[in-house]
């Protein structure tokens, strides 16, 4: 299943994020696909979305950078995928 990070860099210093990456490479969870990534322009908050091979995966991923930034994670689908099954009330 793919996941929705919201990732709200602490104190706003996306320059330590930065940094923090160059040398590790995002420490993407294994097995999984990094879909795509989005930034606030103003370097607050980034947006990747994921699909780790499974949940603890992810969760050990965000123990890597919990110094510098607070996650939010949210179970996602398409909108498509999502209007496919829903069932009027």
């Amino acid at each position: 299943m793919p996941f929705m990070v919201i990732e709200t860099f602490k104190e706003e210093n996306a320059k330590a994020v930065g940094k923090r990456l160059k040398h590790r490479v995002r420490m993407l969870p294994d097995g999984g696909t990094d879909h795509a990534s989005w930034i606030r322009t103003d370097g607050k908050k980034c947006f990747p979305v994921m699909e780790p091979a499974d949940f603890s995966s992810l969760e050990k991923w965000t123990r890597h950078g919990k110094d510098l930034v607070d996650f939010e994670i949210i179970l996602a689908q398409t909108s498509a995928e999502y209007w496919s099954e829903a069932r009027p009330r």
